[in-house]
């Protein structure tokens, strides 16, 4: 059995990261410059600190960390188009472009979410900027013959099932309500005892900890015709990749709980290794923000991306203005 062994972002309900108290009726002064500009270009699409509309958006998130993020304003597209045309707006009112300045990811000039369930604060959301909030492209449509399901970037997992079940047909996806299929599908016996025993033997160790929660999953994953960009070969039947979630209440434990992970996941890759059963794969969705799983694809791969990158975003607005994973150099 073949492994791959990303762990997740080690976070949950943190209960301790209240939410800032947000004065209602926040004026333009609090606006970033591109919230001002997307507020005019796509009326009643862009919502502003003190809003219901904000604050329940803002509140969506999964974990306690990402919630806590208090990005300028939000913009809730509802076509393609709109998220095309926000994009060129985007790029043309960057100060860090027209300035040639140093354009660095740590103040992006926007972020993007799905669901907004991946478990680590900033993949899908900043404090200060504007963030995209893709789940009002929810579409889902059949093709004639029913062979392809056509689903939309934002579209929540548990709503799209039901929507199906009616034709006795399904789609690969999440398995926790909350996932939108744009974050999901932009990334996708003795040794099991070793696992398990380290993964026991690492939360026994923080078990002082309050409101401790932990999982271990083994998950085997799917098997492809060979046509994709992570560099999984066509026909790999045995791959299985294992994750550590844990959840805990303050703050205070934050070095502790991550700590904790690192060193149980080092372990059972030693293992894994030792038994010469290590795949190179990392799971994007399931890495933690340490880890660097485009990298893993295989410098072939990182090659193609690197070309699409650069015929289609040849400014590196993606690269260098917006959060999340990028591009490893090769």
């Amino acid at each position: 059995m073949i492994f791959s062994l990303p762990f997740t972002a080690l976070t949950g309900l943190v209960l301790i990261f209240a939410d800032p108290a947000i004065a209602a009726g926040i004026v333009d002064n609090h606006k970033s410059d591109l919230c001002s500009v997307a507020a005019r270009r796509f009326p009643n699409r862009v919502s502003f600190p003190g809003s219901t509309e904000y604050e329940n958006q803002k509140g969506s998130y999964y974990i306690a960390q990402a919630r806590a993020l208090a990005p300028d304003c939000l913009f809730r597209p509802t076509s393609t188009r709109e998220v095309s045309d926000f994009v060129k707006l985007a790029t043309a009112h960057d100060p860090c472009h027209q300035q040639r300045g140093n354009c660095s990811v740590s103040k992006p000039l926007f972020s993007m979410r799905g669901g907004g369930h991946t478990l680590w604060a900033g993949a899908a959301g900043a404090a200060g900027g504007l963030t995209v909030d893709l789940r009002g492209l929810n579409a889902v449509t059949l093709s004639a013959d029913k062979k392809m399901a056509s689903v939309g970037g934002g579209s929540n997992f548990a709503d799209v099932y039901p929507q199906l079940v009616p034709h006795n047909l399904t789609v690969l996806g999440g398995r926790t309500p909350g996932v939108a299929a744009g974050g999901l599908h932009n990334g996708d016996a003795a040794l099991y005892k070793q696992l398990i025993q380290i993964w026991e033997e690492g939360i026994t160790a923080i078990k002082s900890m309050q409101g401790l929660r932990s999982q271990f999953y083994l998950q085997p994953s799917p098997v492809t015709n060979g046509t994709n960009s992570l560099g999984v070969p066509a026909g790999a039947a045995d791959l299985v990749s294992a994750s550590i979630t844990i959840n805990w209440d303050e703050a205070a434990d934050d070095s502790m709980a991550t700590g904790a992970a690192k060193a149980m996941m080092a372990r059972q890759q030693a293992v894994v290794r030792s038994a010469g059963l290590s795949a190179p794969f990392v799971y994007l969705n399931y890495a933690d923000v340490s880890q660097d799983p485009i990298r893993t694809y295989g410098q072939d791969n990182v090659r193609r991306l690197w070309a699409a990158s650069r015929k289609y975003d040849p400014q590196g607005l993606w690269q260098t203005r917006v959060q999340g994973y990028k591009l490893p150099k090769v």
